[in-house]
C-alpha cells in the first residue's frame, strides 16, 4: 500500500509549488515544529504563504506515504531518540525539497543539515545528514545506515526502479491520495483496536466461566452442611450415656416421621461432647461459606453480563472515536491488559550486566550498568583477547568491545571510548583520558569493592565529548 516512485514525484511537485512560491521561497520557508505521530512517522509544522502547513512523513515498512494534513497528531509521553535528533537539527529555513535520483527517496534541505525520506515499500527510513553527508540519526539503523557513517542510498537495479517509476498513479489528485491513506490508516488503527478489544473479551469470559464452574462445585460441596447439624442435634440425646472410645453411636432419627435409628461415626479419642462441637463447627463453617460463594457468584455472574454486553457493543461500534471510549473502558474494568512499556516478565531473559551499542563499523560495544555488573563483565563475561577500556582517574562503567586490538580501529576504538567517558563521573569534563587494553591484563586485589579492577598493561588515548556522534552511539542502543 506503499506510495509508487511517480504517485511521490506528484505530491513532491505538488508539495513545491504550494509553499515555494515565487514570493515566498528559500529562507523565508521554514520549518517550526516536528511532531511524532509514531516511532516511524514524522508531521513537520511548515511555514510559508504566511500560513502554516502539516507535512505526515511515514516510513512505516509497506505503508510507507507522504502528504500534508489538517492538523498535528497527538503526541506520546516519550518521542523517539530520531524526534529528538529531529526537534533538534532540522528546525529553521527549509530551502528545498526535492526528488532524489534513488527510487522514492526524498530529500528535505536545511542548509548544512539534510532530512531524507527513504519511502521504498520495505527498508523505509527517515535519516538526518550533518553538512558533511554522514548520519545523525535515524528511525532505523543496518549495515548501511550507521551513526556517523557517510549516507549512501540503497542500491535498486535498474530494471526494479524502471518498473516502479513507471507505474501508473492511482489517484486522480492529492487530496484523493491523502483522503485514500488518512482512511486507510484510520481502518488499520480501528482494527488494531477492535482486535486488541476482542481478544480481552473472549479471555475474560473464559477466565470468569472458569471461576463460575469452579464457585458451582464449592457451592455443591456447601450443600454437606445440613446433615452435620442434623448430627449434632440427635447426638445431644446421648450426653452421658456414650463412653470414649466409641466409633458409632446409635440414635433415633426424629427428623424422618418413620423414626428409623442410624448409626453416627464419631471420632473415638474425643469425648461425645468434643465431636458434637466439632459437628456443628464443621456446620457453621460450610454454611458461611456456602453465603460467601453465592455473594462472589453473583458478583461474576453481574460482570460476566457486561462483558457480554460490551461484546455485542463492539460488534455494532464502527467509528473510530466510539472504538477509542469502548477501548478505554476496557482497559478501566481491567479486560484487556496496558500496554507494557517493557518486556513482559512472563518468560523474560536474565537481565544483563551491561547495555550493548555498536561501532562505525558495527563493532558490539558492552558498557556496564553499575559497580557489582562491571565486575561480571570484566571477570565472567570478557574473553581474554576482547577489548577492554575505562576512563581514567574517573569513576565509571567498565567498556568492552567484541575485538582485538590487533583488528581494532582507530574509528571504532574513540567510539568505545566517548562511550567509557560519557558513562564515568567525568563526562562534564571538557576532554580526558581513556585507558584501553586487552582483557586478559585485568585483575581484581583481593577485598576490593565491587567495580575496582587493576590493569596489568595498558595505553591511553585522549578523548573529548562529541556530542554529535555521542548521539548517534547512543541511538545504537541494542533492546532485548
Amino acid at each position: 500500500m506503499s506510495l509508487s516512485y511517480l504517485e511521490i514525484q506528484q505530491v513532491v511537485s505538488n508539495l513545491t509549488q504550494t509553499i515555494f512560491s515565487e514570493e515566498e521561497e528559500g529562507p523565508f520557508v521554514s520549518v517550526q515544529k516536528v511532531f511524532e505521530q509514531d516511532r516511524n512517522t514524522i508531521v513537520l509544522q511548515i511555514r510559508a504563504n504566511r500560513q502554516s502547513y502539516y507535512l505526515l512523513i511515514s516510513a512505516e515498512d509497506r505503508l510507507t506515504r507522504l502528504y500534508l494534513v489538517d492538523k498535528k497528531p497527538q503526541q506520546p509521553k516519550t518521542p523517539s531518540a530520531f524526534t529528538m535528533a529531529a526537534r533538534k537539527y532540522a528546525l529553521g529555513p527549509l530551502y528545498n525539497i526535492r526528488l532524489h535520483e534513488s527510487d522514492r527517496v526524498i530529500v528535505f534541505d536545511f542548509g548544512e543539515v539534510k532530512l531524507i525520506a527513504e519511502l521504498s515499500n520495505i527498508h523505509a527510513s527517515l535519516l538526518l545528514l550533518d553538512k558533511d553527508g554522514k548520519v545523525i540519526s535515524a528511525t532505523k539503523f543496518g549495515k548501511r545506515i550507521r551513526p556517523g557513517v557517510a549516507y549512501l542510498p540503497r542500491v535498486v537495479p535498474e530494471q526494479t526502479f524502471l518498473r516502479t517509476a513507471s507505474s501508473k498513479p492511482r489517484f486522480d489528485s492529492i487530496d484523493a491520495l491523502r483522503d485514500f491513506y488518512e482512511a486507510f490508516t484510520i481502518a488499520n488503527q480501528a482494527q488494531a483496536i477492535r482486535s486488541v478489544v476482542s481478544k480481552g473479551i473472549k479471555r475474560k469470559k473464559k477466565h470468569l466461566l472458569k471461576i463460575i464452574a469452579k464457585l458451582e462445585g464449592e457451592l455443591l460441596r456447601s450443600e454437606e452442611a445440613q446433615p452435620l447439624q442434623r448430627y449434632a442435634t440427635l447426638l445431644q440425646s446421648k450426653i452421658g450415656q456414650v463412653p470414649r472410645g466409641t466409633e458409632f453411636v446409635d440414635v433415633v432419627d426424629y427428623y424422618d416421621e418413620k423414626l428409623p435409628t442410624i448409626k453416627i461415626k464419631i471420632d473415638k479419642k474425643k469425648s461425645l461432647e468434643e465431636n458434637i462441637n466439632r459437628y456443628f463447627h464443621q456446620y457453621k463453617r460450610l454454611t458461611g461459606a456456602a453465603d460467601r460463594i453465592l455473594e462472589r457468584l453473583e458478583k461474576i455472574e453481574k460482570e460476566l453480563e457486561y462483558v457480554v454486553a460490551l461484546e455485542l457493543r463492539l460488534v455494532k461500534t464502527t467509528t473510530i472515536d466510539d472504538l477509542g471510549i469502548l477501548s478505554a473502558e476496557a482497559k478501566k474494568r481491567k479486560i484487556t491488559k496496558p500496554k507494557q512499556q517493557g518486556p513482559s516478565q512472563k518468560g523474560k531473559e536474565k537481565r544483563l550486566p551491561y547495555r550493548c551499542y555498536s561501532s562505525t563499523s558495527g563493532v558490539e560495544i558492552w558498557v556496564g550498568r553499575n559497580a557489582k555488573d562491571n565486575d561480571i563483565l570484566s571477570l565472567k563475561l570478557a574473553k581474554g583477547n576482547d577489548v577492554w577500556l575505562h576512563a581514567r582517574d574517573w569513576q565509571g562503567s567498565h567498556v568492552l568491545m567484541k575485538t582485538t586490538i590487533e583488528k581494532l580501529k582507530s574509528e571504532d576504538l574513540i567510539d568505545a571510548a566517548l562511550l567509557a567517558l560519557h558513562f564515568s563521573k567525568g563526562k562534564n569534563d571538557s576532554g580526558a583520558e581513556v585507558t584501553y587494553t586487552s582483557a586478559k591484563h585485568i585483575r581484581k586485589p583481593k577485598g576490593a569493592p565491587p567495580g575496582l579492577v587493576s590493569v596489568a598493561s595498558g595505553k591511553s588515548i585522549g578523548v573529548r565529548i562529541n556530542a554529535s556522534r555521542l548521539e548517534g552511539l547512543l541511538a545504537t542502543l541494542k533492546t532485548y
